[in-house]
């Protein structure tokens, strides 16, 4: 009985943690790709996106689809659990909430998809 709610409080602390640079995959209805997010680099000063809501650099893999494929910049929002990737102007590609499998949300072109730790 102590080792299953062990593992449910540690699951539940990973769940709400906040997500650190590395590489996550991305998983849509079609396709999957890999994301690397880069926590130690801040957006630069000629990007659209105000630096204090970006947590760092990003990079999405060729096999990604179109509609991410400019991803430049990730953030995090501990208040609503939420994370974004940008593009270089600072136009939201993908917003995702927490959730049990990484971060759910959809992409540009509507479809669903999750991020989630590799």
């Amino acid at each position: 009985m102590l080792t299953s709610l062990t593992v449910l409080l540690t699951f539940m602390a990973l769940a709400d943690a906040p997500p650190e640079g590395g590489v996550y995959t991305l998983t849509t209805p079609v396709q999957s790709c890999e994301i690397l997010l880069d926590a130690t680099a801040a957006p630069l000063p000629e990007t659209n996106l105000d630096q204090r809501d970006a947590s760092g650099f990003a990079t999405a893999m060729p096999s990604c689809p179109a509609s991410v494929s400019q991803t430049s910049f990730w953030s995090y929002r501990d208040a609503d659990r939420t994370l974004s990737l940008y593009d270089p102007s600072g136009a939201s590609l993908f917003t995702g909430l927490a959730s049990e499998e990484g971060w759910r949300g959809e992409i540009t072109d509507g479809l669903p998809a999750t991020l989630s730790a590799r």
